[in-house]
């Protein structure tokens, strides 16, 4: 480890975890996949990261992202690159977080309150609050309130003190001490407090969906409403949107928040206090509240409603073990409910309220209510890069004239407007009407679908892969095939073997299912089909299911060289916004009924696919089944070449 730089240390997963923000399972899922590398391990091989390498990974994370400022000062949570000034927030050296971090897992809750409770009075000083009548050299300003040296003002010192109640003084003054110095840059409006809540909090999973950033809430309340709303957010947490609100000029006394974590609302009312200067007691406990929207909760009176929900559904469905899509639909459609006539919400939604099934009853509800006028796609709101958001912001009676002007949509890759006519229950914001168009021509020609029409299995759920999964073929085990040993029309074994005995399993089809002549198998995980024909009875794992058509080997192969074609894969797409491939999904794809003739024809080609010309007379015969001309093709390239829809031919 010559040369490493002396604040370079090294940690552990569960250090890693609270740098990323993410959970000690994904942290070791990531070093286990290649995502992620060790830097060293300890005496007993558990495996360390480098602080800056972690650091560095989190760069590049669009809502976590952590780098240095031009001061060598790390920006916590800050901005995608960390050193715009107009961005900064929560700033410390890294000595300090990695201190703070290591502390906090030691010592717990006490620990956690003194840090908040130092750097609330620090920023009271900072922003001339509260002045230190009497300083002391190196003194905390903990010590100092404790001795009574702040100069006070009654409603800022009860705010503080909310922090910490029940905590005692001297308790506090005593871990005081074991504090590293926060070099805080306060900024107007910043939410340096919840920044250090979210680094702090007790659980890692937790904490990555406590904050939306800075630059995603200044963005999505940048247009939103006027100087005579009044603003609600039902899920504020520490405060991000309603700070949004402030440092955009909305009166304060026009803001208002809820959130069922009682320390979130306190840190926000200290945020407000520092952000405004109301010395009006009441005004705190009046505007934000320590409640849950769905419990018999008054709501406040307001026209526009806002905030990211997203983070109490994910909560509630890791934490609580709730239903957190259940949430979401009541708390919707609570709030649309109690929306007035030309009202506005503007809502971070999970991207399932789309398409998932579960949602249709509440997709059609909010269309009854209100008419949604834009989408904004957005990735990664849950705590992990894989996964996305939308916000939509939908209307209240609004007048036909400007419904035709047609709903703005914004994804990763491009912006749009949609203006055709949509149903009630068709959330389809991130196709634009060119691909409407295209999906209805593929969905018009002569079709059949494998609803009734097929038997779909699961793969082996073996309860102990490390028990019963062999690498080598003894004792009459049998060849056992992964997600990761299919890819379009190939099958690569990687030498794993199993004996078959579904009592030992924890579930399995039975083994006359694995040995028929033919069957597809497909990846359980993956964004769009991947399919190749398996004719030697192999038996698969759950990450790798199967279907087995109604007819002989011509079909199968046939429906194979449908689901890889890339038609299909623009059509699922289109449809499915998923990481997982459903029996659902599958049984419902339009599926080109052609003659036994034109079967062949693109099974022969299918047969040549990672051949570059045969592969592209391939995808043009799959598209001569459905009509499709040149200009489809290339619209179909271009949308599934935008972000990261490239698939690899590679085995």
């Amino acid at each position: 480890m010559a040369g490493r730089a002396a604040y370079d240390a090294l940690v552990g997963a569960a250090e890693a975890a609270l740098i990323l923000r993410v959970t000690s399972v994904t942290v070791r899922n990531r070093l286990k996949s290649g995502r992620l590398v060790a830097s060293g391990a300890d005496k007993r091989g558990r495996p360390l990261f480098s602080t800056m390498y972690l650091k560095k990974l989190s760069v590049s994370s669009d809502l976590k992202a952590t780098g240095k400022n031009a001061d060598g000062r790390l920006n916590l949570r800050g901005s995608k690159t960390g050193t715009s000034k107009n961005d900064r927030r929560l700033l410390v050296n890294e000595r300090a977080v990695l201190s703070l971090v290591r502390s906090s897992l030691r010592q717990g809750a006490l620990y956690k309150r003194a840090a908040l409770f130092e750097s609330a009075l620090n920023l009271m000083c900072l922003g001339g609050l509260m002045v230190n009548t009497s300083p002391r050299p190196n003194e905390s300003c903990i010590s100092a309130w404790a001795r009574g040296a702040m100069e006070r003002n009654a409603t800022f010192d009860e705010l503080l003190g909310a922090l910490v109640s029940n905590y005692r003084a001297d308790r506090l003054c005593e871990c005081s001490l074991k504090l590293p110095e926060l070099k805080l840059c306060p900024e107007d409006g910043a939410n340096m407090l919840g920044e250090l809540y979210a680094a702090l909090s007790d659980n890692p999973a937790r904490s990555s969906f406590k904050l939306t950033p800075k630059h995603i809430c200044d963005a999505i309340t940048a247009d939103l409403g006027n100087e005579k709303d009044i603003f609600f957010d039902p899920c504020c947490g520490c405060g991000n949107f309603i700070l949004s609100l402030i440092r955009r000029g909305v009166s304060p006394y026009s803001v208002y928040g809820f959130d069922t974590d009682p320390l979130a609302v306190k840190i926000l009312r200290v945020n407000m206090a520092l952000a405004t200067g109301i010395t009006d007691k009441s005004y705190y406990t009046r505007h934000f509240r320590a409640a849950d929207c769905l419990d018999k909760a008054r709501l406040p009176s307001f026209s526009v409603v806002l905030g990211n929900p997203l983070y109490a559904y994910k909560i509630r469905e890791k934490e609580d073990r709730r239903d957190g899509s259940s949430f979401i639909s009541s708390l919707l459609q609570k709030l649309l409910e109690a929306l007035p006539g030309h009202g506005i919400a503007r809502l971070i939604l999970p991207d399932d309220l789309l398409n998932a099934k579960g949602y249709e009853e509440l997709r059609n509800i909010t269309r009854n209510l209100t008419t949604v006028t834009s989408a904004r796609f957005m990735e990664g709101l849950n705590g992990s890069s894989g996964s996305s958001a939308v916000c939509l912001t939908f209307e209240k009676d609004k007048s036909a004239a400007t419904v035709r002007q047609g709903i703005r949509v914004s994804t990763r890759e491009r912006s749009f407007v949609i203006k055709r006519m949509m149903s009630g229950t068709d959330f389809s914001f991130d196709t634009d009407d060119e691909e409407s168009a295209l999906i209805a021509r593929i969905e018009g020609i002569k079709n059949f679908i494998l609803k009734d029409r097929a038997k779909f299995a699961m793969g082996i759920v073996t309860g102990n892969n490390r028990a019963l999964i062999k690498n080598s073929q003894e004792n009459g085990a049998r060849v056992v095939l992964r997600g990761s040993c299919v890819s379009a029309f190939k099958i690569k074994e990687r030498g794993e073997y199993t004996v078959f005995d579904r009592d030992s399993f924890q579930q399995s089809p039975e083994l006359e299912m694995f040995e028929r002549p033919y069957k597809i198998l497909y990846r359980f995980v993956s964004d769009s089909p991947v399919a190749a024909v398996d004719t030697l009875g192999r038996l698969t794992l759950n990450s790798c299911n199967f279907i087995i058509p109604d007819g002989d080997e011509r079909l199968c192969r046939y429906i194979t060289a449908l689901l890889n074609s890339k038609v299909m894969r623009f059509y699922f797409k289109k449809h499915f916004k998923v990481s997982k491939i459903l029996r659902s999904q599958l049984e419902i794809l339009p599926l080109a009924d052609v003659s036994p003739e034109r079967m062949d024809e693109v099974i022969k080609l299918s047969s040549r696919y990672y051949e570059e010309v045969a592969g592209e007379e391939f995808e043009r015969a799959v598209a001569r089944l459905y009509s499709l001309d040149e200009s489809a093709c290339r619209l179909i390239g271009k949308t599934l070449s935008g972000g990261n829809n490239a698939r690899s031919k590679a085995g």
